[in-house]
């Protein structure tokens, strides 16, 4: 129930920027594992390419159901529209990291609403000395078994 709840809140959302003016929305759910298991209060980076032109906007996603949402406009500087490309990258302070496939934006999706839904799976962050021992380490496997 909450579920549906949020889903018909984001769309309220959506509609209701659709009587203001022209708007690309881009939304989605940041999730850990499985989409039903969010990730609440992740920094979320939103890219849009604009024909060559990249167009950025920041937000946290929300802490109870991982939903995010952010609008670029649709003209202008800063515009992303109808075919444009967006690719989602999320970060939380716990070391996890994520980032969604590319998605275009699908023009009046919602009204006059072009909108693009990006869900951003999290994986763990692995730092330098992590990365190094792992190469390490599968270094050492690879010739104890070819010595084998």
């Amino acid at each position: 129930m909450k579920k549906l709840f949020g889903i018909m809140l984001v769309v309220m959302f959506m509609f209701s920027l659709s009587l203001v003016s022209a708007t690309a929305i881009v939304t989605g759910v940041v999730y850990s594992g499985e989409i039903t298991n969010p990730v609440g209060g992740a920094d979320v980076l939103v890219a849009c390419n604009h024909y060559g032109i990249m167009s950025y906007r920041n937000t946290t996603s929300n802490t109870t159901t991982g939903w995010y949402g952010v609008s670029f406009p649709e003209k202008g500087t800063g515009a992303c529209n109808n075919g444009d490309e967006v690719i989602v990258y999320a970060t939380t302070t716990d070391g996890l990291y994520g980032e969604s496939k590319p998605v275009i934006v699908i023009d009046n999706m919602i009204g006059k609403l072009d909108v693009a839904i990006a869900n951003v799976p999290m994986v763990p962050e692995f730092g330098f000395f992590v990365g190094m021992l792992t190469i390490l380490s599968a270094t050492v496997v690879f010739f104890v078994v070819r010595k084998e």
